[in-house]
């Protein structure tokens, strides 16, 4: 089936054997939001509490501190400030805190240096020092995304996934596994990709059940096995249509029994669905995807317009499709090629097409 899947990562990185392969992980991998617990404790504190984190934050409690600058920033009309001046003063508390060196003010202030990268950089490499996993995982984000300073800068990206996949971020262990399946920034290596996802997918992060699937699938990494794919697609076949795809293609091959007797035509109607639903979200690949069972028939009644149409909604969306766009032109009628040319262009000049 045509695939499409970017490869926006343009890492490189070699890790030593000893900070990668060598240990598996042993700690929970849940996605810990210290912020978002922070906000549910600010959101109950009635006017007395308010009050009295405000006291210990003017003493100098750089903890009270970090909670009073949420309360300016959220709950600014409490305390009898307009919205702009509680942003203000929030800036100005998440800087006292983060000066004496709380890590999760650190980070939280770093979040608010968008405009100097320099600066975001370096709050968050003082927060992830003292073990704050959200700012490694920002750091990470900033070299793979060429926000930081000289980036992107492969071996800074991976190391800081890396750490906070080690620390418990579930997204950034599926991240470490994607290097590992591309070799991006680490040599390609299926065995540690499937490592890391199964870190990922036991703890029910969607997207590494989909990729830990495909490994199964094709024995990449671990032993063949449709039936333990099937396993994991059966997870996801609701929510993504390259996970409906593939089981029902084990289905149709004979090769796996279905999960409690699911029709494989129902499951290709499905990811018919899901991948017109992420075209929509601009996903030129689902709409090559698309093209393909139209062309072929699968899951959708054959039709080499409607291919014709995906095909190049898909080449409009940095999907290069030019190859299967000339196959099925060559078996259009003049008609046709002018009608799906007129609704190529009503889908893309519509608003948000």
């Amino acid at each position: 089936m045509p695939s499409c899947r970017a490869a926006c990562l343009a890492l490189a990185l070699t890790l030593s054997p000893a900070s990668s392969n060598a240990e598996t992980p042993t700690v929970q991998h849940t996605r810990v939001d210290p912020t978002g617990q922070l906000l549910g404790t600010v959101s109950r504190l009635n006017r007395k509490e308010i009050a009295a984190v405000k006291r210990r934050a003017e003493a100098g409690n750089p903890e009270d501190q970090l909670k009073f600058g949420w309360i300016c920033e959220t709950r600014y009309k409490a305390i009898g400030l307009s919205l702009a001046e509680g942003h203000t003063q929030a800036i100005a508390w998440f800087e006292k805190a983060a000066l004496q060196g709380n890590a999760l003010a650190q980070s939280t202030f770093a979040s608010l240096k968008a405009g100097n990268p320099s600066e975001m950089l370096f709050w968050y490499q003082r927060a992830a020092e003292q073990g704050e996993i959200g700012a490694a995982y920002s750091i990470g984000q900033m070299y793979l995304d060429g926000v930081a300073p000289g980036s992107p800068e492969p071996s800074q990206a991976a190391h800081w996934f890396l750490v906070a996949a080690k620390g418990g971020d579930v997204e950034a262990a599926f991240k470490v596994g994607s290097f590992y399946e591309k070799g991006y920034g680490v040599p390609q290596d299926s065995a540690e990709a499937a490592r890391w996802y199964g870190v990922a997918a036991q703890q029910g992060w969607q997207p590494a059940e989909l990729s830990l699937g495909e490994l199964y699938e094709t024995g990449r990494g671990v032993p063949k096995n449709a039936q333990e794919a099937v396993r994991w697609y059966s997870k996801i076949a609701d929510k993504y249509g390259d996970a409906a795809y593939r089981y029902a293609s084990l289905i149709t091959q004979r090769r796996v029994e279905s999960e409690g007797g699911v029709d494989a035509q129902r499951l290709y109607r499905r990811a018919a669905a899901l991948y017109k639903r992420d075209v929509n979200a601009g996903d030129g690949a689902a709409a090559q995807k698309l093209g393909h069972m139209y062309e072929l028939g699968i899951g959708v009644p054959r039709s080499l317009a409607d291919a014709y149409f995906w095909y190049s909604i898909a080449d409009q969306e940095s999907c290069p499709a030019a190859a299967d766009i000339q196959r099925v032109k060559g078996r259009l009628t003049a008609k046709q090629i002018n009608d799906v040319q007129r609704r190529i262009e009503s889908a893309t000049s519509a608003p948000g097409g």
